[in-house]
């Protein structure tokens, strides 16, 4: 685990795929352009660092989530019709900003409890509170990704339902689950003095 660098964790994905939809969106453009052989984790993390954190604008939060978007989808061909499913929400722009603020806060169970865009749930928008919390480097918790498989790697390794609240036979993940998750990560981090995200990285890369 200690010697897991998450950051250099590249994502193939069809840029083509990403323009063809989204003819016209500078930010899309820009990110496909930018990354065409693959998108890392560092990758989402330099756009996120172009943020101003004095002065924030919708502009330039809407393109640190949309790459975290594109490197979360990956390969699958259903990522951009599910994005502008997002997109097109009347809430899209206040949502991605107030959660930017919830997460630079560290007040995560508001982040988690009022992110409300369609298809865009726990394993998609905790990589979006990953990456904002990685970019403020200052964060006494580093808010981590939850998704199905880190979660299954978690019921393997723990072996009961009740041990960590979001585990259940359907993956229905919950606030305090997810708040559960992201501390005990942490403070494993600390005692294996390691990065939390290589923690996260190993429980995604599977058990067994």
């Amino acid at each position: 685990i200690i010697q897991l660098n998450p950051l250099v964790q590249t994502i193939q994905y069809n840029p083509q795929n990403w323009i063809n939809n989204f003819p016209i969106d500078v930010d899309i453009n820009f990110i496909c352009k930018t990354y065409p052989q693959g998108i890392s984790r560092n990758n989402v993390l330099e756009i996120a660092q172009q943020i101003d954190h004095h002065n924030i604008q919708a502009d330039s939060i809407r393109r640190l989530f949309l790459s975290a978007m594109i490197w979360g989808y990956g390969s699958a061909g259903y990522g951009p019709w599910r994005v502008n499913q997002m997109l097109n929400a009347a809430n899209f722009d206040d949502v991605i900003i107030e959660t930017y603020n919830f997460v630079s806060n560290e007040q995560f169970n508001d982040a988690y409890n009022n992110f409300e865009l369609p298809w865009c749930k726990t394993p998609f928008f905790s990589k979006y509170f990953y990456f904002i919390g990685l970019s403020r480097g200052n964060l006494n918790i580093l808010p981590l990704i939850l998704d199905k498989r880190v979660a299954n790697s978690l019921f393997i390794l723990l072996g009961h339902v009740e041990v960590l609240q979001f585990i259940t036979p359907h993956f229905n993940y919950t606030c305090n689950g997810y708040i559960q998750y992201i501390q005990e990560i942490n403070n494993c981090a600390i005692h294996f003095q390691c990065r939390p995200d290589s923690i996260e990285l190993f429980l995604f890369n599977g058990i067994g």
